[in-house]
């Protein structure tokens, strides 16, 4: 469990017990689901649409941003500077 908490604390930066916020219990849920989900490097990758609410890619997005931020960004991802410049954005 302090694993999980560390992890979570970095993640969203609550450095201090004062950015954080008290909970009882953290609970997994884990279903069976009618949908597709598949496996790349040892994990199961799961994504789902909040019953067709959320747009499209917002899971994915919040999946990515939770790696990098937990430091297992992939090898092939672009590092810090070593984007290039479309329009006003790195890309």
């Amino acid at each position: 469990m302090n694993v999980s908490l560390e992890f979570i604390w970095r993640t969203f930066q609550q450095n201090t017990p004062s950015d954080r916020k008290t909970l009882q219990k953290v609970s997994l849920f884990v279903d069976d689901m009618d949908w597709a989900a598949y496996t790349a490097n040892d994990q199961i990758h799961v994504s789902a649409s909040g019953n067709g609410q959320a747009p499209g890619g917002l899971i994915e997005g919040i999946a990515d941003f939770v790696r990098l931020k937990a430091g297992y960004a992939p090898i092939h991802w672009v590092r810090p500077g070593q984007g290039r410049l479309c329009g006003m954005h790195l890309c």
